[in-house]
């Protein structure tokens, strides 16, 4: 074939190439790409193969057009050469899509690699804006490849099946166990949009800590009726056994964090539980204090202490039983403590708690001291768990924290 038949054969092409582009109107960057590429590797073949497959892309594209002019108003997208199946992929309410790599997800790296870059091209033609990637640890060797297509760490997370119920208590604790025996995942984002700031949301941000202020029986009660002036209360503390605490031979009330799923009136109680082996009911929360990571110098180098923001809820408890274990609660030596964690447990007046040392040069703690001295049902908020509705295809639950003048 002479180069002026060539010549002749690819400006027909391109002009029924642009044709089609112009009555579809925009596809795919990568679409045109693609398309492109298979145009310039034909050239590179035999000229009888050339001639055949410039007359059928020719004959293909003249096509097209015939038909998109009987239909004005047809759209078409661009799909990706390869693909995600459908099982593994979700499409929220913020143009984003979350891709999960389940232990059912079955793909070679390299196979990966190539349906990743084609699904990117391909959302981000589509206008999709926040990409997900979950990934469990039997799929870890899919990280390097996530990494080097633009995605960034963002957390790790607890990946659990979601479960049906209509009761709410039996949702709420098969969540916890699902929490519980469920691996973990990486999840990876990347932003595509570039031209627009990022605006999916950060990694977990806070860890929620609870402090279980329990007033003895006789002391203090609901209904106010004890008469004991409030400096005079006792309330349970502990020693720790290890922790800044325990360095300063503190007296203070049992801590911990919640667990992931957790209600913080439920995680007061479960820690009231393991740390003195007490059972106790929640009355409601006194205070919360917020406190944000920030860095210290040491050795002349700027160090974090920690990677989170704290919320630290103040729980009233009441000992299961209330009064009716007054005699038996003088008596502290009998109790299953934590035997990793406390080393001592005792009562103690509120006035003795809130004059230790330690306190004294700290005004976030003089003011949490001031408000447990104050401490009445008339300053508490009361925990109600509720789902939240719209859907019976919603299974999540809220806890509203209110104060208790508003019943």
């Amino acid at each position: 074939m002479s180069m002026t038949r060539k010549k002749v054969n690819l400006i027909i092409l391109i002009m029924a190439y642009s044709h089609a582009m112009q009555a579809l109107r925009p596809l795919s960057t990568r679409c045109f790409l693609r398309s492109s590429r298979s145009i310039s590797n034909s050239l590179a073949i035999g000229p009888r193969r050339h001639y055949e497959t410039t007359l059928l892309f020719a004959g293909s594209a003249a096509s097209v057009a015939m038909m998109s002019s009987r239909n004005s108003s047809m759209t078409t997208r661009c799909a990706p050469a390869t693909a995600f199946s459908e099982d593994f992929l979700q499409y929220d309410h913020y143009s984003g899509v979350t891709l999960t790599l389940t232990d059912t997800f079955s793909m070679d790296e390299n196979d990966f690699a190539e349906t990743l870059a084609d699904s990117l091209a391909a959302w981000k033609a589509d206008g999709r804006k926040g990409i997900w990637i979950q990934v469990a640890s039997s799929h870890s060797d899919k990280i390097h490849t996530c990494l080097q297509q633009g995605f960034e760490f963002h957390t790790v997370v607890h990946h659990c099946q979601k479960e049906t119920t209509s009761n709410v208590a039996d949702a709420i604790r098969s969540s916890n166990q699902a929490l519980q025996e469920q691996d973990k995942v990486l999840v990876l984002t990347q932003w595509l949009p570039k031209h627009i700031p990022n605006r999916l949301p950060p990694g977990p941000t806070h860890q929620v800590g609870v402090g279980c202020l329990i007033f003895h029986p006789l002391d203090w009660n609901l209904e106010n009726t004890t008469g004991v002036p409030p400096a005079q209360r006792r309330m349970l503390v502990v020693q720790e056994k290890t922790g800044p605490a325990a360095a300063w031979k503190l007296w203070k009330m049992p801590t911990g964090l919640a667990d992931p799923g957790e209600d913080i009136h439920m995680a007061a109680v479960r820690e009231c539980k393991e740390e003195t082996g007490l059972d106790a009911t929640f009355c409601g929360i006194l205070a919360i204090r917020q406190a944000h990571a920030q860095p210290s110098i040491k050795n002349n180098k700027s160090v974090v202490m920690r990677a989170h923001s704290d919320l630290f809820a103040i729980c009233i408890l009441q000992l299961v039983g209330g009064g009716t274990r007054q005699t038996s609660m003088d008596d502290l030596s009998t109790l299953q403590t934590c035997p990793d964690e406390i080393a001592d447990i005792q009562w103690m007046t509120v006035h003795d708690y809130c004059n230790q040392e330690r306190w004294q040069s700290s005004p976030v703690y003089l003011e949490l001291n001031r408000a447990i001295l104050n401490a009445s049902r008339q300053t508490l908020f009361d925990a109600a768990t509720l789902p939240l509705g719209f859907s019976s295809e919603i299974s999540s639950t809220n806890t509203l924290y209110k104060s208790a003048l508003l019943k």
